[in-house]
């Protein structure tokens, strides 16, 4: 498997979206997706994450297998509300369909890793929706565990 990853170039960004918008939607719990539109949603999540990926603190890789693309993940700083420290903070991770389970997801991450070791961050956190076990699996593989949990409850009737 001829697997390259490598910083984004801008002109590899529009492709981005579409992907982050379909990992982005896929997390919404599927009660709530129906209360949405989904175009709507996805002009507003871009207006949420645009500055995020366009920020120059924060590196987006593209990830290539025989010269097709086979994902992307976003890499960057954040901070702990609760104390301020600054660590890296995997915005958002995407392997294409056709290339799953093929070692491409662990390859973005352990670059994301790196990434944050050269940065001098002393940790890498993430989030991803408590319904995607698959994500899940892949994180524990690599080392992440849970540090915060955060709860839902509808509100209606």
């Amino acid at each position: 498997m001829d697997l390259r990853i490598q910083k984004a170039a801008s002109q590899e960004f529009e492709r981005f979206w579409d992907y982050s918008a379909e990992t982005v939607w896929n997390d919404i719990p599927e009660a709530e997706r129906r209360d949405y539109d989904h175009a709507e949603f996805e002009q507003a999540f871009r207006k949420v994450a645009e500055p995020i990926v366009r920020s120059p603190q924060n590196v987006l890789y593209i990830a290539q297998i025989g010269g097709e693309f086979a994902g992307y993940i976003v890499i960057g700083p954040s901070h702990s509300p609760l104390g301020g420290k600054v660590y890296g903070f995997i915005w958002d991770l995407y392997v294409a369909k056709a290339f799953r389970r093929n070692g491409v997801g662990t390859a973005l991450v352990e670059t994301a890793v790196r990434f944050c070791r050269e940065q001098g961050y002393q940790k890498v956190r993430l989030e991803t929706a408590a319904h995607n076990s698959t994500a899940q699996a892949l994180y524990e593989k690599l080392g992440f565990h849970s540090e915060r949990l955060y709860l839902g409850k509808s509100v209606e009737g």
